[in-house]
């Protein structure tokens, strides 16, 4: 939505009582100051506590006092919104002003989340926002205490819905499953319809985030094909859908099996070993899921190919699951002595061409036609060769000691040691000839860099 969709679903929200404006201006502090002679009262509204101080000469009586955030959750027949404010309260000689603004929106209508937000500078937008880095939209809000849930049950759209009691931020969940909540909840499937409400989120480091339900597959057509199943039982969606992942792999549920697999942990399950035989073995010795995921990642990094019931279903998993821990680490340490030992012969195979390639530059070092062509050596000779000729030759030290490329210092052989132009060769061609300033090389100094890579017997004549 645009500022202008966004200001009108803002304008047209539902109309607070009195009573919620009185309730917040009475949480809102104000001043007194008194002394022997004088009082101030900084406000005739009646506001929360009073902060007493004495009245003196020095007394800060214009100042920005607080900012506050005060919520409320309306409802009719056919909306739920969640309403907050901002209340900002300022000072000016004593004076208290108060000034408030919608801060954000939330409207549930026609089975439709509507977020709108109001920024400082007035504008709104198809979001909600913090009040500060990093916080929520409600962070530090107060909620006014007008009885909402009683309302939200008898009102709402949420009044065929039976449930006890509800945060606001489990209004949205149960606004956005209300239809397949009431479904549940009619055919007295109530421990699913629970799963539904309130689902439980445990992380697991092999298997990532489990939930107790997946609301990709439980929707409406999905409860009404499975209505007998769940009628009048307390039936769960884990016991369901493990019962039905099991018999697309030709097998059935045993019972017990769901204390130790979830529905999600069945396509994980190798194809080599009955379904039915592998949920009997979990069972009979108690196995841990997460550990034989484990075991098989293992067995997979190290190249086995696990075949028969021996690897597949060991009979003392603990001490398979042992003994692969031990190879895996015996594999993982061969493996790093390999890299090691690749590391140390790429490095040494470097190091001899950067010899053989400084044993070449060596001979470089050549006079032709009054010009003196030196190849440095050492970092000190390319920083000094920067700053005489002002130019940044030294950003390219590493890329010319490690063999990449190579500089090479051009100068008047009558003055060797006075910087005069800096020449880039590599693989052969001049890449680049400055002189002080980065200005240009004269043409016949071009001319006398060329015939010394010609003199050098470099791989290509520029």
């Amino acid at each position: 939505m645009k500022h202008e969709q966004c200001k009108r679903e803002a304008e047209r929200r539902l109309k607070p009582p009195k009573r919620f404006w009185d309730w917040c201006y009475s949480q809102i502090r104000t001043y007194k100051w008194t002394n022997k002679n004088q009082t101030i009262v900084s406000s005739d509204r009646p506001l929360g506590y009073c902060v007493e101080k004495r009245l003196t000469k020095s007394s800060r009586l214009t100042f920005y006092d607080k900012t506050y955030f005060f919520s409320i959750v309306l409802c009719t027949a056919r909306r739920i919104e969640i309403q907050s404010y901002v209340f900002y309260s300022s000072f000016n000689n004593g004076h208290q002003t108060i000034k408030y603004e919608l801060d954000n929106l939330e409207r549930f209508e026609n089975d439709k989340h509507t977020k709108i937000c109001q920024s400082y500078t007035g504008q709104f937008h198809p979001f909600l926002i913090g009040h500060s880095m990093g916080s929520g939209p409600y962070t530090g809000n107060q909620f006014y205490p007008n009885d909402w849930n009683n309302q939200l049950k008898e009102v709402s759209e949420l009044r065929y819905i039976e449930f006890d009691y509800l945060n606001y931020w489990e209004i949205e969940r149960m606004y956005k499953y209300k239809f397949e909540i009431e479904f549940a909840q009619k055919i007295k499937a109530y421990n699913l319809a629970n799963e539904i409400m309130w689902p439980n989120h445990n992380w697991s480091s092999t298997r990532g985030y489990i939930k107790s339900v997946d609301m990709r597959t439980l929707n409406r057509r999905w409860l009404k094909n499975n209505k007998q199943f769940f009628k009048n039982s307390d039936c769960s969606f884990n016991e369901f859908e493990l019962a039905r992942r099991i018999k697309e792999r030709n097998g059935q549920l045993v019972p017990g099996i769901e204390e130790y697999l979830t529905f999600q942990d069945i396509k994980k399950i190798p194809r080599g070993i009955g379904i039915n035989k592998f949920q009997n073995w979990v069972i009979r010795n108690r196995v841990d899921f997460i550990e034989y995921l484990d075991y098989l990642t293992m067995l997979e990094k190290m190249g086995i190919e696990p075949e028969g019931d021996a690897m597949f279903v060991p009979k003392d998993f603990f001490r398979m699951h042992q003994h692969t821990c031990e190879l895996y680490n015996q594999f993982l340490a061969e493996q790093r002595r390999l890299a090691r030992e690749e590391e140390t012969r790429a490095k040494k195979e470097h190091e001899k061409k950067l010899e053989a390639e400084f044993k070449r530059r060596a001979d470089l070092d050549r006079v032709v036609e009054g010009y003196s062509f030196h190849v440095p050596s050492r970092v000190a000779e390319l920083i000094y060769e920067g700053k005489k000729l002002h130019h940044c030759v030294s950003s390219y030290t590493e890329r010319h000691l490690k063999g990449h490329t190579m500089i090479v210092f051009v100068r008047l052989s009558s003055s060797p040691n006075i910087p005069l132009y800096t020449l880039e060769v590599r693989s052969g061609e001049i890449v680049q000839f400055r002189a002080k300033y980065n200005h240009d090389v004269p043409n016949e100094v071009w001319d006398v860099a060329k015939k010394w890579l010609r003199v050098t017997k470099q791989v290509k004549a520029a």
